[in-house]
């Protein structure tokens, strides 16, 4: 936690604030709460990082479409 949280704090300036959520999920998929046996929980590891790997794909092109909104619909400032 406190690399994530010195690398949130470092990437929160550009905009990158979601280190520590990534960690966070990452390990909450793959503790005992996930699945009572532990060689079942990579399902949920897997999943996260598909889930993950679908937003970063998707992260420009929201992020484009999100720039070129009108006004009425993103708020600016």
């Amino acid at each position: 936690m406190t690399v994530t949280g010195l690398g949130t704090i470092a990437a929160a300036p550009f905009g990158g604030s979601g280190i520590n959520l990534g960690a966070i999920t990452a390990a909450i998929t793959a503790s005992p709460d996930a699945h009572p046996d532990q060689g079942e929980r990579w399902k949920g590891v897997r999943t996260t990082a598909l889930v993950y790997l679908v937003l970063a794909v998707c992260a420009t092109a929201l992020t484009t479409l999100i720039g070129v909104a009108p006004g009425v619909l993103v708020w600016r400032r």
